[in-house]
Order: C-alpha cells, then sequence, then structure tokens
C-alpha cells in the first residue's frame, strides 16, 4: 500500500498517525522537546556504530543529494501528550552527541553566539514561563541524567564536571562523545573561523 507522505490516517476513532518524509534531525530536535520512554533499552551504539554514522554524514557533506539518517518513530501518549521516541533514539542521541560537540568547538574558539543558538535551537532551552532548562532530546530514566550532565552542559561547568560514569550506556555515550569531538576538530583542522563548519 502506498502512502502519501503528508497525510494522516486514522486506524480507529481515537487513533490516528502521520507519515512526514520531509523531516529533518534539525526539525525534529527544534520542533518539539522529545523523550525516550522509560522502558526503552538505554544507548546501545558501541563506537564502530558512532563512527560508520558519522563517515556516512561527513561522505554527504557538500553533496547536492539528500543523506537518509532513517526513519523516526514518535508517538504521543498520556494526558499530556507529549511525543516519545519509540524508534530510532540511537540515531537522534548520537545526532545529539555530535551538534553538542560542534557547539563545543565554537565556545573553543569564542563564537559564543552561534554555540549559543545552536544550544537553543538543537540541544536545550529555557521553558515558559517556568523558566527551567529544558533539554530537547531526554534519553531514558538510566541515561538521561549523565547524557544531560556530559553531553548537554557545557565544558567548565560543574555540571559537566560532576558527570560520572556509573553504568555500560554512560561509558557508550562518554566515548561517542570523544568521537564526536575527534570527527569536529578533524573536519574544521585548516579551515578559517568562518568558513570552518561550511566545509
Amino acid at each position: 500500500m502506498l502512502l502519501n507522505p503528508r497525510r494522516r490516517y486514522s486506524l480507529m476513532s481515537d487513533l490516528s498517525f502521520e507519515i512526514h518524509s520531509d523531516g529533518t534531525i534539525g526539525n525534529i530536535l527544534s520542533g518539539t522537546r522529545l523523550s525516550v520512554p522509560t522502558n526503552q533499552r538505554s544507548y546501545k551504539w558501541e563506537k564502530t556504530h558512532v563512527v560508520e554514522l558519522f563517515d556516512d554524514l561527513e561522505s554527504a557533506m557538500g553533496q547536492d543529494e539528500e543523506y537518509f539518517l532513517g526513519s523516526v518513530v514518535i508517538t504521543r501518549t498520556g494526558v499530556s501528550g507529549s511525543p516519545e521516541v519509540v524508534d530510532g533514539q540511537q540515531r537522534l542521541a548520537t545526532s545529539v552527541i555530535l551538534i553538542a560537540a560542534i557547539r563545543d568547538y565554537l565556545l573553543k574558539i569564542n563564537d559564543e553566539e552561534f554555540a549559543s543558538d545552536i544550544e537553543r535551537r538543537y540541544i536545550m532551552s529555557r521553558a515558559y514561563p517556568s523558566r527551567e532548562v529544558l533539554p530537547q532530546l531526554r534519553l531514558n530514566l538510566h541515561d538521561h541524567d549523565y547524557f544531560l550532565k556530559r553531553i548537554l552542559y557545557r565544558p567548565g561547568t560543574d555540571e559537566r564536571a560532576s558527570a560520572k560514569a556509573t553504568r555500560g550506556s554512560h561509558r557508550r555515550i562518554n566515548l561517542s562523545a570523544q568521537a564526536a569531538a575527534a570527527r569536529v576538530k578533524r573536519i574544521v583542522a585548516g579551515a578559517t573561523p568562518s568558513s570552518s563548519l561550511s566545509a
């Protein structure tokens, strides 16, 4: 059966789903705050998976064709109807890790304005009216606190310094962050600050 990518389909009177073929990781992360259900598995990607994704993304840079990262399945449950990631959390989390590494690089070269723009749009931002700082992607119960401190908070903060890897998933998140920082450093090597992230 062929489905229109922009159409809403009703399965029952109280259940519906939508298919969007034009979504990007940036649109997904900036469009709403996402969370991984507490019963979903923890971060599982090993360094080989992360490097493979970064290789694919790097080879796609500068090409006219779009790069298909894979499907992301999001559901709205509960009274609040807040969006939860049912499938694609490993790719989303790794993408946020890479985006955070880009933010960290920009901070290192003292581009506070661009770093802050990226942070507010894709990493975490202040909710109103509470003014609480909330992540764009919240991982499951076991990984959220470590992900928040090690990835989402900026280098040099007390929160980043307090990040302690106590689980295998935390160690994998940390290895992914190291791989992301190394990849950003490699991509921008020899580039001027104004052109370093457009290479």
